[in-house]
């Protein structure tokens, strides 16, 4: 057999190879987003890209620790808690981080509180309202009741 021919035979064989592997980790990859998270694991949704921007425009970023309103000190985009002490100073980097670890809070109270679909408008704003005011304070509320019984427009009107 020609040296061509063997080459040729072998370039197939490895071809043939790699489609049957790209096939079955197709297969892989739909199965499991058909199936979800594995048990005891969970797929928290995480907030849009709008309502991220919306949070950091309306918090603005201050990258020295400040006394808030309340008389809390924070430091990055409304980050507040025993790391956070008066004169403090982080990079914007660092904001970014402690904005993401404090939207992962929020992000899971809303999957554990909420048991209705929610568009993308509506998880960016639960997100924001549990950011400023903290699970316990939602997971009490007459809006979260109102939410959880489909009465959309009520719970909206719970904000006003």
């Amino acid at each position: 057999m020609p040296y061509g021919k063997k080459l040729e035979r072998a370039l197939h064989g490895v071809f043939a190879a790699l489609a049957v592997a790209w096939i079955v980790l197709g297969l892989l990859l739909v199965f499991v987003h058909m199936t979800g998270p594995a048990e005891g694991k969970s797929m928290t949704r995480r907030i849009s890209s709008a309502g991220l921007e919306h949070i950091k425009h309306f918090e603005g970023c201050k990258l020295k620790s400040y006394y808030c309103t309340s008389g809390i000190c924070t430091i990055g985009y409304g980050h507040t808690g025993p790391d956070v002490k008066p004169g403090l100073t982080i990079t914007q980097e660092r904001a970014e981080e402690l904005l993401r670890q404090d939207l992962d809070k929020a992000e899971r109270a809303v999957a554990e509180l909420v048991k209705v679909p929610l568009s993308d408008g509506q998880h960016a704003a639960l997100v924001d309202l549990i950011f400023n005011v903290g699970r316990d304070a939602i997971a009490k509320s007459t809006l979260l009741k109102l939410l959880n019984k489909r009465q959309y427009g009520a719970a909206g009107e719970q904000l006003m």
